[in-house]
């Protein structure tokens, strides 16, 4: 099977496979896939020449997976991979395949690459989110490829970034009531 197009579903409590595609050049995107947590299970099984994206996949043994040999040149992007035993596993021959702008959130492994030329990054400035990573840095991918995310992004959730934003903007106004203030004395002392 070739050219299929797996969208808009919302899969609760797989317990073995989420999506499973076995075609090629499929395009599988805008899904929500929850398992149960059991070993061994898949929320998304890849195969050849595929594109995944924008799907969230939580709670399974392997987020997404790519085992072998049918899972060469896939797209992965922008997907929101949370809480899995391993968030992303490439395997041998899993080869050629591009990971980049998703978001790697709690799991206890992000990702693991034993395939042979995976990208992690887009190549230019931006790679993936990661729950482990403090400060933009190169981020080395466990697996036999040692293959690298050059241009790793620190992950933040909402509410962390609400938190920045509401104290940049305290220290802002603060700033801005003592510059008022020191306007006011100047002008005072000037007027005697």
């Amino acid at each position: 099977i070739e050219n299929v197009e797996i969208a808009y579903n919302f899969i609760t409590k797989a317990k073995s496979e989420g999506i499973r595609d076995s075609g090629k050049n499929s395009y599988i995107h805008h899904n929500t896939v929850i398992g149960t947590g059991l070993y061994n299970s898949v929320g998304i099984d890849l195969s050849n020449q595929s594109i995944v994206h924008l799907n969230t996949i939580r709670n399974f043994h392997y987020g997404i997976y790519g085992p072998g040999s049918f899972n060469t040149g896939c797209v992965i992007t922008n997907n929101t991979i949370q809480e899995n035993t391993v968030g992303l596993y490439l395997g041998t021959h899993a080869d050629e395949n591009k990971v980049y702008y998703n978001y790697f959130i709690d799991n206890d492994i992000g990702a693991e690459d034993d395939g042979d030329n995976n990208m992690w990054d887009d190549g230019v400035s931006m790679g993936n989110y990661w729950t482990d990573v403090l400060f933009p840095r190169e981020y080395n991918i466990p697996g036999s490829s040692r293959s690298v995310d050059r241009y790793a992004q620190p992950y933040r959730s909402l509410d962390e970034v609400i938190v920045d934003n509401s104290i940049t903007l305290f220290v802002a106004s603060a700033g801005v009531v003592i510059v008022i203030l020191v306007i006011v004395i100047i002008r005072r002392r000037n007027r005697k």
